[in-house]
């Protein structure tokens, strides 16, 4: 079982999944949301040393240090309330069930269409994007109490450096660049 950095009781109070969606149902998206945004935002090192300081907590009850638990309470339960959010509307409204994928229906209310469900989808990841920068903004302005973020060493285990899911490279992303690669954006731009 993965470690878990947002409680069942912390996402339903900070965020707006009602308290009678499943949590069994839930728990796989929230596992997706942080090993594939999460993860890839404050990278592998300092993901994983989050999970091992809950870790601790949950069987040991070792405190989490306080840089720690100041990262995830203030800016890690945000992004991942958001996040979580806007990737589960399909996760609540549809079942996959033997006799294939079955929309939720109830008596008292009806599911929205696909179409309103992808774009209230859209505002709550631009709520989870601003929420992830803010992350990245503070660890970044407090890199002494957060090494791990600078210890990656892998290609695929570096924090990504922005929250946004933009296809668009802005000028002022060039810091992320390696020489060639400014070079090739002078010369291919129009």
């Amino acid at each position: 079982m993965k470690t878990l950095l947002i409680s069942q009781a912390t996402l339903q109070s900070k965020s707006i999944i009602n308290d009678n969606v499943d949590w069994e149902m839930i728990k796989p998206v929230v596992e997706v949301v942080q090993d594939l945004y999460l993860q890839k935002l404050i990278g592998t090192d300092l993901f994983k040393k989050l999970q091992t300081d809950v870790d601790n907590l949950i069987n040991s009850s070792t405190p989490i240090p306080t840089n720690y638990k100041t990262l995830i309470d203030n800016y890690i339960t945000d992004y991942l309330c958001w996040m979580i959010v806007a990737h589960s509307g399909d996760v609540i409204k549809y079942r996959y069930m033997n006799k294939g994928v079955m929309e939720k229906n109830s008596d008292n209310s009806s599911p929205i269409s696909a179409e309103a469900l992808e774009g209230i989808t859209k505002k709550w990841l631009n709520y989870a994007e601003q929420y992830g920068q803010n992350l990245i903004k503070y660890i970044e302005n407090n890199l002494t109490l957060y090494p791990e973020y600078s210890t990656n060493t892998g290609h695929e285990d570096t924090p990504t450096g922005t929250a946004y899911d933009s296809p668009f490279i802005f000028p002022s992303q060039f810091h992320d660049f390696d020489i060639q690669q400014r070079d090739w954006w002078n010369r291919n731009t129009f």
